[in-house]
């Protein structure tokens, strides 16, 4: 879905490498007990991995890449495993499903995720960037809607750079982008706020500003066969009124979600 400079991205099983295609479908169907291997590598010396740990993945730390002929390579083990849900059906946990990528730029940093998704037994090679450094660009602050907090985390475990003048210190806070302007739009349209696409997960900002869930089954298929949506898509969705979320507000969740207006990102 997104190509990072410099970095040539590829998937491995048992040795050998797995044919994935140029929309970032795998040719393969692995199993449970596969552990297929995402592979980063580069000759970029400005790159840092990030590995998420603990409880809601909250634990940050850095992981050294190696180097083979000059090349740098980042490496995340996947364990298949079968979907409590669908025995049947083999998936990619979110605990060990994708790797992070740093990048410092004047203003803030870019976090790129490279992950693999299964879905109804179809995998998938992705590549997101990350919703924490717009925040910080943003907010001046990492702020995780995932966890609906700052993310004090991951901020110590960045200030620690090898090379601490990388970091940029944001001494204001930016005002955030303008949304899109939802008026003389149906009643069940909405704003794609953010969306994991290594957890299958996001959330939505409705005309009422109700923000709500949306898991990956629910999302819209897109052409390469996956179903997910992307921040600041327009997106129409099952009408519910406000006492159906009140009532069940926690576990709410949309479902037809349909794609109005795709976003850039979508495309590449």
């Amino acid at each position: 879905m997104l190509d990072i400079d410099g970095v040539t991205i590829s998937l491995w099983l048992d040795g050998r490498q797995v044919e994935v295609d140029e929309n970032g479908v795998v040719k393969e169907a692995f199993k449970e007990g596969h552990c297929p291997v995402i592979q980063v590598a580069t000759y970029r010396t400005d790159l840092y991995g990030l590995m998420f740990t603990g409880r809601k993945r909250r634990q940050v730390e850095y992981f050294e890449p190696y180097e083979d002929d000059n090349v740098m390579l980042f490496e995340q083990a996947v364990s298949i495993a079968l979907s409590a849900s669908s025995p049947a059906v083999a998936y990619a946990p979110a605990a060990t499903n994708s790797l992070q990528l740093l990048e410092f730029t004047e203003t803030g940093f870019r976090q790129y995720q490279v992950c693999l998704v299964g879905q109804n037994g179809q995998f998938f090679l992705c590549v997101q960037l990350s919703y924490e450094g717009g925040l910080y660009c943003q907010y001046g602050e990492l702020r995780c809607p995932e966890l609906e907090q700052t993310w004090w985390q991951l901020a110590e475990t960045i200030a620690c750079v090898p090379d601490p003048a990388a970091f940029p210190r944001l001494n204001r806070q930016l005002p955030p982008p303008p949304k899109t302007n939802l008026k003389g739009l149906p009643g069940n349209t909405g704003q794609v706020a953010w969306y994991n696409l290594a957890s299958g997960y996001g959330e939505v900002e409705t005309r009422r500003n109700e923000q709500i869930a949306i898991r990956w089954p629910k999302a819209p298929i897109r052409a390469n066969g996956m179903r997910y949506v992307l921040a600041g898509e327009i997106v129409t969705f099952a009408p519910f009124t406000r006492e159906d979320y009140m009532r069940n507000r926690t576990d709410f969740e949309l479902t037809d979600v349909a794609l109005v207006t795709p976003s850039p990102e979508s495309a590449a």
